[in-house]
């Protein structure tokens, strides 16, 4: 028994993982662990102790009884197989699920857990008078030891890392040169040579520049600015104290007096 276990487990293993490909490995293992219970490690095809008196009883892998026993002898015949052999049990199986059982997959991937997936095969496909849910969960897991890690739903590439070498230390890094860009020396442009003298034109003599001396009313009123200047001066510097308004007065007054001297100057001025 031990020996046919292991070596339809693996079989059966891959052939379903191609067939339902959605499944992990805890659904096949499931599955199959299921099958495993009821043939005894599918060595034991047809059922010892019937449960029904004077009927046939279950047979294959599955222990199919009753009207499924004849739909599997019936399939046996239509496809040429021997009840007995690896591909009628397996073709059949997989037909059911994919036929009138087809409701039975879902179940058993919603289920959490290898123990409640065991359990939702069986209450879908199985429903076997004897539950014994301990021996089924035990098939379950000596049949997911042969399921290769290729039965999962993600396959996750190894990426090969470049390898370093970590007893060589890095080489030093040879430093960059500082270029310092030369700058051109800030120069003037050379004052223009005097024109040469002209033979026969004598030169005339270079005479020291004087400013024009100032008129009468420009004095005047050079005089009067620096009177204003000074009273606005006193005015800002006394403005908080009590003689703020004799200051504002005084610069009021010389306001005025410029105002009129200068008019006057005009005049006398010709302006």
């Amino acid at each position: 028994m031990a020996s046919l276990f292991a070596a339809y487990a693996p079989r059966i293993v891959a052939d379903f993982h191609r067939d339902f490909p959605a499944l992990t490995a805890d659904d096949i293992a499931a599955c199959v662990g299921n099958l495993a219970y009821e043939s005894g490690g599918f060595a034991s095809l047809q059922e010892i102790k019937p449960t029904v008196a004077g009927s046939l009883g279950g047979y294959g892998w599955a222990q199919w009884t009753g009207p499924r026993r004849t739909q599997f002898m019936s399939w046996c015949q239509t496809h040429n197989l021997q009840p007995a052999s690896y591909e009628a049990n397996y073709s059949f199986f997989v037909a059911e699920l994919r036929g009138a059982y087809a409701y039975v997959i879902p179940k058993v991937m919603a289920a959490s857990g290898l123990p409640m997936k065991v359990q939702a095969f069986e209450l879908g496909y199985e429903r076997a008078g004897v539950k014994n849910y301990g021996n089924r969960i035990a098939w379950a897991q000596r049949v997911k030891a042969y399921i290769p890690l290729t039965a999962s739903r993600v396959q996750t590439p190894t990426i090969p890392l470049p390898s370093i070498d970590l007893t060589t230390p890095p080489a030093a890094e040879t430093p960059v040169p500082v270029v310092t860009p030369v700058q051109a020396p800030a120069t003037e442009p050379p004052a223009p040579s005097p024109a040469p003298p002209v033979p026969g034109v004598p030169v005339p003599p270079t005479m020291p520049y004087e400013p024009p001396p100032l008129s009468q009313s420009q004095t005047i009123w050079s005089a009067v600015s620096a009177v204003v200047a000074s009273g606005g001066a006193t005015m800002l510097a006394y403005i908080q104290s009590p003689y703020a308004l004799v200051a504002f007065g005084i610069v009021v007054v010389a306001g005025l007096i410029i105002y009129f001297e200068r008019v006057r100057h005009r005049k006398q001025d010709g302006i």
